[in-house]
């Protein structure tokens, strides 16, 4: 079993369904769990536009992974769940033209995860319902509107579900570059997964 877990996608995959399921299977009223949300790693969409947040980014997650580090060094029975991490930070790093520099920062932040116990669970949604889900329940709000009408402008994509698309493959190539272990899981209509056969088969 890994003592480290990525959970990568675009929104409206399942992230947080597959979030909230790993969760419940690892029992963290029984074992040391440390999950960080989206919003703890500077990875929320309202994120996304903040000026000069990718040094920030690496500068957060290097320092996180030191702590995951020193932890299971003390405490070797720890679990870590990261609700989106390097993955979609370096996603945005290129839609946004960041500076290729940085990119010398997140292999040596790969080359640590590398050592550890990691496994990367990228969410991922089937092209023919990547439109709908762009208007999932929790994303009716008039700013998430105005932030999808802002990113097709400022990436010149035809439609949210395009978008969608694209990011996706991009993590999709990231994630294969990387080399760190992964499962790709599509969760469909909300169907929960088989949380004890990834998580035991992940050696």
């Amino acid at each position: 079993m890994s003592a480290i877990y990525i959970v990568e996608g675009v929104a409206g995959s399942g992230k947080d369904t597959l979030t909230a399921q790993l969760l419940a299977w690892l029992r963290p009223d029984e074992r040391h769990v440390q999950a960080f949300p989206e919003e703890a790693v500077l990875a929320s969409w309202l994120h996304y536009f903040v000026p000069n947040i990718h040094e920030s980014r690496l500068d957060l997650t290097h320092r996180l992974v030191e702590h995951v580090e020193r932890t299971l060094e003390r405490e070797p029975d720890t679990v870590f769940v990261f609700n989106r991490f390097h993955v979609s930070h370096a996603v945005w790093r290129a839609e946004m033209q960041a500076s290729t520099e940085l990119e010398q920062r997140h292999t040596a932040l790969v080359a640590r995860l590398s050592k550890l116990p990691t496994l990367v669970l990228h969410t991922v949604v089937e092209p023919s319902d990547a439109e709908a889900r762009t208007s999932h329940l929790e994303r009716r709000e008039v700013a998430w509107r105005r932030f999808l009408a802002r990113r097709l402008e400022t990436h010149a994509q035809t439609s949210p579900g395009a978008s969608y698309l694209e990011q996706q493959d991009a993590m999709t190539r990231i994630i294969e570059r990387d080399a760190l272990p992964y499962r790709r899981i599509n969760l469909g209509a909300g169907v929960p997964v088989d949380i004890g056969a990834i998580v035991e088969d992940d050696s």
